[in-house]
């Protein structure tokens, strides 16, 4: 089914389905869990509901059980459209919203390596305002709203998004305390740790950093160069890179490729003395891989 067909079918969804619960109103639009994630469907669902005056109310007054029940997590509020439908329609309304809307965003699941969920990190009260303003600043900063929010990614301890040319991540744990400063690395124009919930006593690494386009997801043998290529010069200055692959670069204006996800890079002593730790955290699997190819393009080479 196109997207087109698939728009189509939720009109008449939302139309026969009018006044049940939201739960299982968007189950009848999306019966499989994927379409959640599909670009037009979910944007157009919430169109659909925001222009109909009796589901616009019910999608305003009852946003605690729509943001549970209605979007997946954070990515898919930030896909769907409704932070910026909600602003269309009221200043005011999304002024009061806002601050609920900026905690669901940020709220940090962490998964284990069976991607099994361990906990689920909420901002306190406090954290929430400094995040909203946050939005605000760098989105007036680069002449955009902080409705205009889009989805970066997440990793196994973080959670990040894209505001104008900007990404503002949060991170649960860092597996490497220190960052490298080198010039394969991307270096992040923020850097601090913060109390996410200081009733829990919950800290997360607050970062601001350049958004860099990702490798084409397609162009598997161009990325394999990419990746062995920054992997071999963090070698050559005494790192491991041990969460080696295309997802964790990105590539600048200019077309220089940098690696994004700095805290799984190693001076090459502690790794050695602390491999077996290391291994418990994040499999090792990609560096022995790139660590072979490496060697094998050196033998090459004799």
């Amino acid at each position: 089914m196109t997207d087109e067909e698939e728009i189509e079918r939720i009109r008449k969804t939302l139309g026969q389905t009018k006044g049940k619960d939201i739960k299982e109103r968007f189950h009848a639009c999306v019966m499989d869990a994927s379409y959640r994630f599909k670009g037009k469907v979910m944007p157009e669902m919430i169109k659909q509901m925001m222009e109909d005056e009796e589901d616009r109310e019910y999608l305003l007054g009852n946003v605690n059980h729509v943001l549970e029940d209605f979007f997946y997590n954070g990515s898919t509020l930030a896909n769907s459209g409704f932070m910026k439908r909600v602003k269309e329609y009221s200043e005011e309304e999304y002024k009061k919203l806002y601050p609920r809307f900026i905690e669901f965003l940020f709220r940090n699941k962490i998964f284990d390596g069976n991607d099994n969920l361990l906990e689920t990190i909420t901002l306190d009260g406090a954290m929430t305002s400094r995040m909203g303003k946050l939005v605000e600043e760098i989105s007036q900063m680069q002449g955009c709203d902080s409705s205009d929010i889009e989805w970066a990614g997440a990793g196994k301890y973080s959670i990040a998004y894209k505001v104008g040319s900007k990404v503002i991540k949060l991170a649960r744990e860092r597996l490497a305390e220190d960052i490298p400063d080198h010039p394969c690395v991307l270096k992040p124009m923020y850097d601090k740790k913060v109390m996410a919930n200081e009733e829990k006593g919950q800290e997360e690494y607050l970062e601001v950093e350049d958004y860099l386009e990702p490798l084409e997801k397609t162009n598997f043998k161009e990325n394999e160069r990419i990746v062995l290529d920054l992997f071999t010069k963090l070698r050559k200055s005494g790192y491991c890179w041990i969460d080696a692959r295309a997802d964790n670069v990105g590539k600048t204006k200019d077309g220089v490729h940098l690696i994004l996800d700095r805290d799984a890079i190693y001076k090459e002593q502690y790794f050695r003395e602390h491999k077996d730790e290391i291994g418990k955290k994040i499999t090792l699997g990609n560096y022995e891989r790139f660590e072979q190819l490496r060697l094998d393009e050196l033998g090459a080479q004799k």
